[in-house]
């Protein structure tokens, strides 16, 4: 929010920001803690799944059905 003077106010123009709280600077602070950890959480999650996917299907007989299809 901006506080108005009376030019900015005739003109409908903010002229100069409020100062913040710090109740409103301290939940933004924790939105953004919370989305960042949210979006490392789901880094850390999809690089699991990729490696875990990549342990089965080396371990199965995909490899050799890949080999043996592009080989052909």
């Amino acid at each position: 929010m901006h506080e108005k003077d009376a030019h900015s106010a005739a003109t409908g123009r903010a002229s100069k920001p409020m100062p913040r709280t710090a109740e409103a600077r301290a939940r933004r602070s924790e939105v953004d803690r919370r989305g960042k950890d949210a979006q490392l959480g789901s880094n850390k999650s999809f690089l699991e799944l990729c490696f875990c996917t990549r342990k089965i299907l080396m371990e199965s007989d995909f490899p050799a059905l890949l080999d043996k299809e592009f080989l052909s």
